[in-house]
């Protein structure tokens, strides 16, 4: 029994699918999830999307007579509010790439094929020598 064969044709067959998964394009993404934090008694908002990009900072007129150290530390509190809320959202499923996921599948597969594969062998060898 060549153990080798059969763990090469395992490895054969995922890498078969991983090439049939790339040859699908990117999968549709869908709109990056946002979240909004609010300071200053909501006078100052802003709203963070996926990957932490700040996408929007709205202040209220009446926001404006704190004073611009004042102000700013309120926008930074805002934002770092829309972060922690960001963070909270579990992400959607099927999130990550799924070619480096069935690659770290196969990797293990194959190890763990090779293992079984050479145990086999070896029961067989023992038996033979009966």
């Amino acid at each position: 029994m060549d153990t080798n064969l059969e763990t090469q044709g395992f490895d054969n067959l995922v890498g078969a699918a991983l090439r049939a998964l790339k040859s699908t394009g990117e999968p549709d993404r869908e709109a990056p999830a946002r979240a909004e934090g609010t300071a200053d008694d909501g006078r100052v908002r802003a709203t963070v999307v996926t990957g932490g990009r700040l996408a929007a900072v709205r202040i209220d007129p009446r926001a404006m007579k704190l004073g611009s150290e004042t102000l700013g530390e309120q926008i930074v509190l805002a934002v770092n509010a829309a972060l922690d809320e960001l963070h909270a959202v579990p992400a959607p499923p099927g999130e990550g790439d799924p070619a480096a996921h069935l690659r770290r599948i196969q990797d293990e597969a194959v190890l763990r094929l090779d293992v079984f594969a050479k145990a086999v062998e070896d029961a067989l060898a023992r038996v033979e020598a009966r």
